[in-house]
């Protein structure tokens, strides 16, 4: 909620009063902050102040910032010679409901020759229009998924739940990873266009194998916040072997940044701090261990990861895992800090003053 000042400077020998009043900026009455239209009255004291109350309507909506507007109006002072120096005051409710698509979970099972398994989408934040989640399997001899699934003010929070199908074959080609990439479309253009995790899906072979098969890795894509801590788990690279028995140990191979489009396509690469990764030789978990990630600087990384079987001989695949860096709003900086200045009783009109000069680290904020 918020709470505006409003200042007599100099006494004043009678009383006066003034309207305030609230009005609409981008944000609207009744469904962001409540309409507020109140007579002030003061005494006539230096000094003296009144203050005007104005409750936010909270909501679980993913918008932009928006503004509101306080006037001051009206003013009856009994002739004397009072004047209205800052008559509008501006309020900034800030959203703090931010979109997102959740799946969960993000590796699922299934066997052939049709078993099934589901995940669930949900939002974080309540949509203003339906999002259509459209879904699509990397290998649809493997599995088969809905076209899409629809989420909206109803069911955002509860979720939708997606069924992934196995089917059948009489390949002896052991366990395979099958995909599922979601896209995300919405008139709501906070979800518009939004990233989603994929979900990696095993389908077990029912058909019998033969001597010793490489091992089985998709291309695969994670998503972390900007500025994660070192040692943050970016995600469990997912691969299967189709000989029972064997291991299988993961390597990283080569890892590639992508600068931020606002750096320009020429960004020297030896300026950016870019982050590193290691991955767990049997586990597959993938580690961010060198430089958070900075959305401004890279937004995305690309991974070629090796995972090879323990067969004699020892057979391998490569994948490309793709780690998008996802933008997390930070507080603007002082750059060049001014300090504390006096301004003299009786000083002549016209003087100036120094002032901070700000950063903001994000990209394209105002």
């Amino acid at each position: 909620d918020f709470i505006f000042t409003v200042t007599l400077d100099r006494a004043v020998d009678t009383g006066l009063t003034l309207m305030a009043a609230t009005s609409n900026g981008t944000a609207s009455s009744g469904g962001d902050y409540s309409a507020v239209d109140v007579l002030l009255g003061f005494a006539g004291t230096a000094g003296e102040t009144q203050t005007v109350y104005v409750p936010v309507s909270g909501d679980h909506i993913g918008e932009l910032d928006e503004t509101f507007n306080v006037t001051l109006s009206g003013l009856a002072s009994s002739g004397r010679a009072v004047s209205l120096v800052d008559a509008v005051g501006v309020g900034t409710i800030l959203n703090d409901d931010g979109p997102g698509i959740i799946v969960q979970p993000t590796t699922l099972t299934v066997s052939e020759p049709n078993t099934t398994a589901d995940f669930v989408l949900t939002l974080t934040s309540q949509p203003t229009a339906n999002v259509v989640v459209s879904m699509s399997a990397s290998d649809q001899s493997e599995c088969i998924v809905p076209a899409s699934a629809i989420l909206n003010t109803g069911n955002w929070r509860t979720g939708v739940p997606v069924t992934v199908q196995a089917v059948d074959d009489d390949d002896v080609d052991g366990d395979q990873l099958c995909t599922i990439q979601l896209m995300a479309a919405s008139g709501d253009p906070t979800y518009n266009g939004i990233l989603i995790e994929s979900v990696a899906v095993i389908v077990r072979d029912d058909d019998t194998p033969p001597d010793n098969q490489p091992p089985v890795i998709t291309d695969q894509r994670f998503t972390i916040d900007e500025n994660s801590p070192l040692g943050t788990t970016v995600g469990v690279v997912a691969a299967s072997d189709p000989d029972v028995g064997q291991t299988l140990v993961y390597t990283i191979t080569a890892i590639a940044a992508q600068p931020t489009a606002a750096l320009g396509a020429n960004a020297a690469a030896d300026t950016l701090a870019a982050s590193s990764f290691v991955i767990g030789a049997t586990t597959g978990q993938l580690l961010l261990t060198e430089n958070s990630p900075n959305y401004e600087e890279i937004n995305a990384y690309t991974l070629t990861i090796q995972v090879a079987d323990s067969g004699a001989p020892a057979l391998s695949q490569t994948a490309t895992v793709s780690v998008i860096i996802r933008d997390v709003n930070e507080p603007p900086v002082v750059v060049n800090p001014v300090p504390s200045q006096q301004v003299l009783v009786n000083d002549a009109a016209g003087f100036g003053m120094a002032s901070n000069t700000f950063a903001d680290p994000d990209l394209n904020d105002v």
